[in-house]
């Protein structure tokens, strides 16, 4: 099973990536486009909570957390650090059986760095309404998903002649190994993904995260190039802006809002 990767790495993620320069610049990304969606918003329901950094970092400030994953792994690592904040309650939940959700209204739905792409279209079209049903009037959802066109992964492994270059292009699963044990993920353009969610959902707009910041498998790289990472990283901030660019960039960051039907 997919769960029992995330088990295992649980205990290594934060060192692995949120710790990381990589890791952190882009997360620093993330919250200052989604801190122009919370406004009206009292409560959120995380999805593919990992770790539970994002839901510190919400609770922090003043919003209730609803943190989910589909790992135990991750899921006692999160209850752990966010042992001591009363707005974090954090829950077992398998987004194939969108019914484990908690079934409470919430104002955001929030999903960080990828974990939707560990389900299949079938898997999201089925996830689709179960969001909407749990989402307050006036809510929304904001998911950072892995994208197809990342012109990082495509210039670096292009240049190292492997072939991983065009994995990002195929519309079926490609296997991670992740701790040993396999992982199916799908990629998904900004419009695709939306399709999917169709006829629930709405874009309201899309960003790009991670356009200049490179993906985390080159932190062994830049770790040592502090100065060249810092530029990189205030591109990011400058030019990454709009949909136009969502699609080459790591990943991009959707907001969806329930349609009317």
């Amino acid at each position: 099973m997919q769960h029992a990767a995330f088990n295992e790495y649980a205990a290594l993620y934060d060192e692995h990536f949120t710790h990381s320069i990589t890791g952190t610049a882009q997360r620093n990304r993330v919250y200052a486009l989604l801190a122009h969606e919370l406004t009206n918003t009292a409560s959120v329901l995380e999805l593919n909570c990992g770790t539970g950094e994002d839901a510190s970092w919400l609770a922090q400030k003043g919003f209730t957390v609803l943190a989910t994953d589909g790992s135990q792994g991750m899921v006692m690592k999160a209850a752990l650090k966010n042992a001591a904040r009363r707005n974090v309650i954090v829950s077992l939940a398998d987004l194939r059986t969108p019914a484990q959700l908690p079934p409470q209204k919430t104002d955001l739905i929030f999903s960080n760095f990828g974990g939707l792409n560990c389900l299949s279209p079938h898997e999201l079209r089925q996830l689709a309404p179960a969001l909407k049903q749990r989402l307050a009037k006036n809510g929304k959802a904001v998911l950072v998903v892995m994208g197809r066109g990342c012109w990082w992964e495509k210039f670096y492994f292009l240049l190292k002649r492997d072939a991983r270059r065009k994995r990002r292009s195929s519309k079926d699963s490609v296997t991670a190994v992740i701790e040993g044990e396999p992982v199916n993920t799908w990629y998904y353009t900004p419009a695709e993904f939306a399709a999917l969610f169709a006829p629930h959902f709405r874009i309201k707009n899309t960003s790009a995260v991670g356009l200049f910041i490179p993906p985390s498998y080159l932190e062994p790289f830049f770790a040592r190039k502090a100065f060249l990472f810092s530029i990189l990283a205030g591109l990011d901030r400058l030019l990454a802006r709009g949909s136009w660019c969502a699609n080459a960039a790591d990943h991009f960051l959707i907001t969806l809002e329930p349609s009317e039907t």
